[in-house]
């Protein structure tokens, strides 16, 4: 249990790390790194509540509910992630196709 959580720790670090290089950038415009910050925050909710399910999984009764919420959290937001990258590389099929009724980044 305690690898699982150095290796979210040390993933979560390199993409802070990561976070810190692209606001700091100056060659990507702003529509370029908007994808890559929410692509970055989704990606850190997804490995929280991934960390949160094996908190909450040693078969205490009373953590189920939390247990519960913390895997659809999980299973909610990993597909958001790869359209949210679709956006770095094309926002217009994203606005022409029907994956995604939202106006992109």
């Amino acid at each position: 249990m305690d690898t699982y959580f150095a290796t979210y720790s040390l993933n979560i670090v390199a993409l802070l790390f990561l976070l810190g290089l692209l606001i700091n950038n100056n060659i990507l415009n702003d529509h370029r790194k908007k994808p890559f910050i929410y692509g970055i925050v989704l990606t850190i909710l997804v490995i929280f509540s991934e960390a949160g399910t094996i908190l909450c999984s040693d078969g205490n009764i009373g953590l189920r509910g939390l247990n519960i919420l913390f895997n659809v959290l999980g299973f909610a937001l990993t597909p958001v992630i790869p359209i949210v990258l679709l956006a770095i590389f094309d926002g217009i099929l994203l606005k022409n196709t029907s994956i995604c009724y939202c106006r992109p980044f």
